[in-house]
């Protein structure tokens, strides 16, 4: 899915090339130990432009390339065989890392174990109140404990990374998609969550579907009831986590693009105001059935929910000394460092600008506080 550049995607690569900067300035100190800021600047602006020559001929390079006889069903073979070796690969290292005595969160593990008079506790946090609910079942059936945590956070990994894949191809394509499938299954982080039981890849799951969802109804012909849906679901995720309205920035910017059906500013307006609808009634919907099972006020809830995520003060996350990089960090970084010159690979049309807005978004709402700890948030985007 592409757009045409205006005024704001040319703003958007210039608020991405500034951030990309201080980020590679600040890995150079890192791995360079020494205060010496005119070191570090220049080895960003030589990698910046090295990666531009890599960019260059790699474009010139893909685009005289031409498949003999039915190319388009050989690349779709080959992506296939891609993704199911990422999956696999993922697997084996999630199979690899997977120490039942390394494994945390017993905090969640003792609120949904099973037990004679247990219930689970009213949290706030919507995303933890069902990832316990979830817990809850499968110690049910197969016991309580604590590395069967650690296998469900494999299939949640697995399955959100499987969504996250088709909705980043949808938007950006194939390559874009492989790059995060990549990410996603050798990336340490991700490998070492498996270890900590938490709501964070059951999060990830729902907010990939969001991701999918919001990008389904997007094509040749636009049905209204399933913009409606999308908007309910992105209000159902922004109540069991406020970074789940993020969706909305994809949403809202969608019906810019080209392909579709959506032409003129009253249709654009129609798509905008009928998805609104849908997030303000789903949320509100999902509110009041907290509400009225929790047998609490309906401002009550509001407000508590209002509590949790209210701004906490600016903080501006800056990276400080500490010794080495993960070696993901610094192949992320490398590849985050190619769409500098990328956004000037495509002519008139560009397919950066939704990521780097909603980038923006959750950076903000981490700079004040409100984003809770231990789920994606803003670092899948």
């Amino acid at each position: 899915m592409v757009w045409k550049k205006n005024a704001v995607s040319y703003l958007a690569w210039l608020l991405y090339t500034l951030a990309m900067g201080g980020i590679l300035v600040g890995l150079s100190r890192v791995l360079w130990g020494q205060e010496q800021p005119l070191l570090y600047v220049g080895l960003t602006a030589g990698y910046i432009l090295a990666t531009g020559l890599l960019g260059f001929l790699a474009n010139r390079f893909l685009g005289s390339i031409r498949l003999p006889g039915d190319g388009g069903r050989r690349l779709l073979v080959l992506e296939g065989l891609a993704v199911a070796s990422l999956l696999l690969a993922g697997l084996v290292l999630r199979i690899w890392q997977l120490d039942p005595a390394m494994v945390g969160g017993r905090g969640y593990f003792q609120a949904a174990m099973v037990a004679e008079g247990s219930q689970i506790p009213q949290v706030v946090h919507g995303a933890s109140y069902f990832y316990l609910h979830l817990l809850h079942l499968v110690f049910r059936f197969l016991g309580n404990k604590m590395v069967l945590g650690a296998w469900l956070q494999i299939l949640l990994q697995l399955v959100g990374a499987i969504l996250f894949y088709a909705a980043v191809r949808r938007l950006a394509g194939a390559l874009p998609g492989l790059v995060v499938l990549a990410f996603l299954m050798c990336s340490d982080h991700w490998i070492q969550g498996i270890l900590e039981l938490s709501p964070e890849m059951f999060y990830l799951c729902l907010f990939s579907l969001g991701l999918v969802w919001v990008t389904a109804w997007m094509g040749r012909r636009i049905r209204m009831p399933l913009v409606f849906l999308a908007g309910a679901w992105t209000g159902l995720v922004g109540y069991l986590d406020v970074s789940g309205f993020l969706l909305g920035i994809f949403a809202l910017f969608l019906p810019l693009a080209e392909e579709g059906e959506i032409s003129g500013r009253g249709r654009k307006l129609a798509v905008g105001a009928v998805y609104l609808t849908g997030i303000i009634l789903g949320f509100t919907g999902f509110l009041g059935a907290d509400a009225l099972c929790s047998g609490k006020g309906f401002w009550s809830v509001l407000t508590a929910w209002g509590t949790l995520y209210q701004p906490k003060g600016y903080v501006l996350p800056v990276a400080g000394g500490g010794p080495g990089v993960p070696p993901g960090i610094l192949v992320l970084a490398g590849l985050m460092g190619l769409g500098i010159w990328s956004f000037w690979c495509g002519g008139r049309e560009e397919r950066m600008s939704v990521w780097i807005l909603a980038a923006m978004g959750g950076a903000a709402a981490s700079c004040f506080g409100l984003l809770v700890p231990r789920m994606p948030g803003f670092g899948l985007l």
